[in-house]
């Protein structure tokens, strides 16, 4: 089930725009509605205007993921803003994006959250890298033992994921198909016991001698 959060007609209409057919979607106007809606679906997947009512910052979003924690959120916000998506990854999100995107790409998104994975920006991705592995900059021997069970063609999906690529990225990159991308992560994060693609990029930078600061955007 998918929960579209907006008080914004013009808004919702181009979200119901974006999802397949076939998806089942609730429209919640305000945060009684929203409690509501979780309690009966639990593991939902909420697409959320940054400005809808009782939840119109970072603050107030981490709040909704701790006391939810088996929904995964979309927060879409009508002027993205780098220190503001950090924030709310860091809190728990699972995807940060322009209230307006195209309803192909809002349809991609919410594919790739669905399938466990987190969305932003490339550039965002990297920044957020960054600051987590700022955090722990202690190498994890655990790490390396992790890393030396893939085999050559994983490890290098690894490491260009550890460079904040996409799967289209490392697909033209590997001469590979994106299925295939998709295929080797799953082997990847099951051997490293990573549950997304940001902890395997923090493990690769951990563990290798190119710390991602030094790596292009």
């Amino acid at each position: 089930m998918i929960i579209l959060c907006s008080t914004d007609e013009k808004v919702l209409a181009r979200w119901q725009q974006g999802l397949d057919v076939s998806e089942k979607y609730i429209v919640c106007t305000d945060q009684v509605d929203l409690n509501a809606s979780i309690n009966r679906h639990q593991d939902s997947l909420v697409l959320l205007q940054l400005n809808f009512p009782d939840l119109i910052n970072a603050d107030d979003v981490a709040k909704l993921v701790l006391a939810q924690p088996s929904i995964r959120v979309i927060v879409c916000a009508d002027v993205p803003d780098d220190e503001q998506g950090l924030a709310l990854l860091k809190a728990g999100v699972y995807g940060y994006c322009n209230t307006w995107v195209a309803s192909a790409q809002l349809g991609r998104i919410i594919e790739q959250v669905k399938a466990g994975e987190v969305w932003v920006g490339r550039n965002l991705i990297l920044r957020l890298i960054n600051d987590l592995s700022a955090a722990t900059q202690a190498e994890s021997p655990m790490g390396h033992e992790c890393l030396k069970a893939l085999t050559q063609r994983e490890y290098e999906v690894a490491k260009l994921i550890g460079e904040g690529n996409s799967n289209k990225r490392i697909a033209n990159e590997l001469d590979i198909t994106e299925r295939t991308v998709k295929a080797h992560l799953s082997t990847i994060f099951r051997k490293t016991d990573c549950k997304d693609r940001i902890q395997l990029a923090l493990l690769v930078n951990q563990t290798t001698s190119t710390p991602i600061s030094k790596l292009g955007a």
